[in-house]
Order: structure tokens, then C-alpha cells, then sequence
């Protein structure tokens, strides 16, 4: 294929997911109470009623703490287990099984061992699982920083006396911090747009934004739940500025 054809096919995939976004804002300026687009006035009306809703802004409240709390989970687990001295092909299938399992089978498998557990709709259910969701994505990232040149600077501090946790704070955690700042964004953004797993398991209290908006779906489909999008979308692409940006500063160093 010719670089035009690429950069056309590539153009036209990139179109087609900012539309939906785009028209997703659009509608949020609607005036009516339908998700209908604003055409001949615009209206912020949606926006002010969402920040003056408990529900809406404690749900995205919700949502960005349990997105901070499951990468705070995932990221350390996933480097553990990319760092592990045995690796085999039974284990690294374990840990990347969660991304391979339909949501609705996976979160109602977690509903029943939440339930056994006594954790039924409460946040470390929530958290616990949108960890299990993150923690494929932050293996392989931790793996991808697993380089030859890290084992061999691991090998030689460890050789000149150095204790593990010296070891790991002088040179295993400076070399892995992009990769490990990488995995805390993706497992972030996971958790933060996860709806299918956190619908099985969250409770009234730790009801997520994307929960809210299914509910309010089934019932009646109005521009705050397009206002929640927005919502999202911002919260999202913060998120993954901020992590591009570290990791950024991180590699430079």
C-alpha cells in the first residue's frame, strides 16, 4: 500500500471515532430535552444542571477515585509479576486473562466471589476488579521495560552489594518509571470508561459515571447523559496528557 493510501486509511479510522465524539459534544448544547443537536440556538443549560446535580458529579467523583485507586493496585502487581525471576507461559495466560473474558461473564463471576466475600457493592469490590481489568495492559507495559540492559544494570548493583530494595529504588525503578507511568494511565482510562464489569459490581453508593449514564439510558435518553460524555472525555484525555507528559519527563531523565 502507498504512503498516500496509508495516511488516507489512517485518516478515515481517526474520523471515524472523533465523530461520534464530536457530535456527542454537540448535543450536549442542545436546548431541548431531547438529544437533539443545536441548530438554530445553543444552550449550556445541560452543562450547569449536570455540576448541580449530587448524582451526576458524585458519580464522576466516584469514578475518578476508583480510576486512581485500581491503577494504584494494578501498576505495582503487574511490575511485580514482569520482574518475577520465573516466567512461564501458564502464568503470564492467567494474568492477561481478564482482557481475553466477555465483561458480562467476568463481572458476574466477580458478583458471586464478591458476594462470597463478603465485598458486595462495596469499593474495594469496585476497585479490586477495575484492577483485575487493568492489570493485562500493566504487565505488558512493565514487561516492555524488562530490557536486557535493566537485568544487566539490576545484576551488576546487586553484585557491588547492593541490597533488593537498594536495587530497586537506585536503578530498577528509575529505568521502569515511562513504562510504569504509561501502565497507570492505561489502567486509569480502563477503569474510568469501564460500564459493563462495574454494572455487576458496584453498589448505590459506588455507582460510576458510566453506570449513572446506563441507567439513566434505560429510562430516558436526555443531554446529560451526552453532558456526562463530555464529562468523560475530559476527565480521559487529562488523564492521558498528564501520563504522556510524565513519561515524557520520566525518559528524558
Amino acid at each position: 500500500m502507498s504512503p498516500a493510501w496509508t495516511r488516507a486509511v489512517g485518516w478515515l479510522l481517526v474520523s471515524a471515532l472523533l465523530v461520534p465524539v464530536a457530535h456527542s459534544v454537540w448535543v450536549s448544547f442542545s436546548p431541548d430535552m431531547l438529544l437533539t443537536p443545536p441548530v438554530a440556538a445553543w444552550s449550556a443549560r445541560w452543562h450547569i444542571e449536570f455540576m448541580g446535580d449530587p448524582q451526576w458529579t458524585g458519580a464522576l467523583g466516584r469514578s475518578l477515585l476508583a480510576a486512581v485507586l485500581a491503577a494504584g493496585v494494578a501498576v505495582p502487581l503487574g511490575a511485580m509479576a514482569a520482574l518475577a525471576p520465573a516466567k512461564n507461559g501458564a502464568a503470564m495466560a492467567v494474568l492477561l486473562a481478564p482482557a481475553c473474558l466477555p465483561g458480562a461473564a467476568l463481572g458476574l463471576g466477580l458478583l458471586v466471589l464478591a458476594h462470597a466475600a463478603g465485598l458486595a457493592g462495596t469499593w474495594a469490590a469496585l476497585v479490586l476488579a477495575h484492577a483485575l481489568l487493568g492489570l493485562p495492559v500493566a504487565v505488558l507495559l512493565a514487561r516492555l521495560g524488562c530490557s536486557a540492559e535493566l537485568e544487566t544494570l539490576r545484576a551488576a548493583a546487586r553484585g557491588l552489594g547492593a541490597g533488593p530494595w537498594e536495587t530497586a529504588r537506585r536503578v530498577t525503578l528509575p529505568l521502569l518509571a515511562p513504562w510504569l507511568w504509561a501502565a497507570a494511565g492505561a489502567v486509569f482510562l480502563i477503569s474510568f470508561n469501564d460500564a459493563v464489569v462495574a454494572v455487576f459490581v458496584c453498589g448505590p453508593d459506588t455507582e460510576t459515571l458510566p453506570v449513572v449514564a446506563w441507567r439513566q439510558l434505560r429510562h430516558a435518553a436526555g443531554p446529560l447523559v451526552a453532558v456526562a460524555g463530555v464529562a468523560s472525555l475530559a476527565c480521559a484525555s487529562g488523564a492521558g496528557l498528564v501520563a504522556m507528559a510524565v513519561c515524557g519527563r520520566s525518559a528524558a531523565k
